[in-house]
């Protein structure tokens, strides 16, 4: 999956080249959870917000309480406009204390 689909000029270089080396580590691991984050917060940064959601829900399957999860998952379902998902997502953070 390329980082940002041709859009690479909105966005900041540290983003794409973290996007890139979390795309590497998923092909070694899939269920790579650093990775998983990584690529989902630098799908949001280039706005394909439902990319980030796909790949929140991976980084469920493999670590819920992965830190900082429950937020971002809320900051993407409200970027999606899927404002039960993000309320869900908030007491979720709020249950878990992620950060």
């Amino acid at each position: 999956m390329a980082p940002c689909d041709g859009d690479i000029g909105s966005v900041d270089p540290e983003v794409v080249a973290f996007a890139r080396i979390a795309d590497e580590r998923l092909r070694e691991d899939p269920r790579d959870a650093d990775a998983l984050f990584v690529l989902a917060a630098s799908r949001m940064a280039c706005g394909h917000l439902a990319d980030a959601a796909a790949t929140l829900r991976r980084l469920a399957r493999v670590r819920a309480d992965y830190p900082g999860f429950w937020q971002l998952k809320e900051t993407v379902h409200d970027a999606l406009g899927e404002h039960r998902a993000a309320d869900a997502a908030a007491w979720a953070a709020a249950t878990h204390r992620d950060s």
